[in-house]
């Protein structure tokens, strides 16, 4: 995006900066209140296969927290608007950041003395960036691929299955490290949120010097 030098310093410079901040945060916001639901399924699980391994404490077994979390995933993975709202936010996460590194880019450049030191608005968008890159993939690459299972139409339409889904254990093999996964995409909205509410300080100050956020 391009700004012009007559921009320098003024609020309207800085605009594009504020919707792409609040784009991340309200998305972020989004994407956490999601994955807590799931960490609340997938606990129990990662407790009971971990149980009685290296410093975790050794639990009773139980097929409930099993059955429940396949009741849950079976009924939130086949619900269109719960898809859409996730691959929505995801998006919207993306494309908000993207547009944060190029604004933020483009600032530094115009006024390299002021905004170019102590940790540049660029770099903070950068690493926003690159933050949610990871968390992507981390989903579309580790998650997804167990999800599968559960998806109905995905079932029928791609791998010509029609037989529904019947409740095992065995399709939970190994979730535990679905739950640590979980625990690393829950962080890095978190500090993604922290992160914009730290630039949207700076960039409060730079239009006002004496306002003190």
């Amino acid at each position: 995006m391009g700004l012009s030098p007559e921009q320098t310093d003024k609020p309207s410079t800085f605009l594009p900066l504020f919707h792409s901040l609040l784009i991340m945060s309200l998305t972020s916001g989004m994407v956490s209140a999601i994955l807590i639901v799931d960490i609340i399924f997938d606990l129990p699980i990662a407790a009971a296969q971990l149980s009685g391994i290296g410093p975790f404490t050794s639990q009773p077994s139980s097929s409930a927290v099993y059955h429940h979390a396949f009741i849950y995933y079976t009924a939130i993975l086949n619900s269109p608007a719960m898809t859409f709202k996730t691959l929505g936010a995801m998006t919207s996460v993306l494309y908000g950041s993207w547009l944060a590194w190029d604004a933020g880019a483009a600032v530094n450049e115009l006024n390299p003395q002021r905004y170019g030191k102590k940790f540049p608005l660029a770099l903070r968008f950068q690493i926003i960036f690159i933050t949610y890159c990871v968390m992507t993939a981390i989903y579309l690459f580790f998650i997804i691929p167990r999800y599968l299972p559960f998806m109905q139409n995905i079932q029928k339409y791609v791998f010509f299955n029609d037989v529904p889904l019947a409740f095992s254990e065995d399709i939970f093999d190994n979730w535990w490290y679905i739950a640590l996964l979980r625990f690393i995409l829950f962080s890095g909205n978190i500090a993604a949120i922290v992160q914009c509410i730290q630039v949207m300080r700076k960039l409060v100050r730079a239009i006002e010097p004496d306002v003190r956020i």
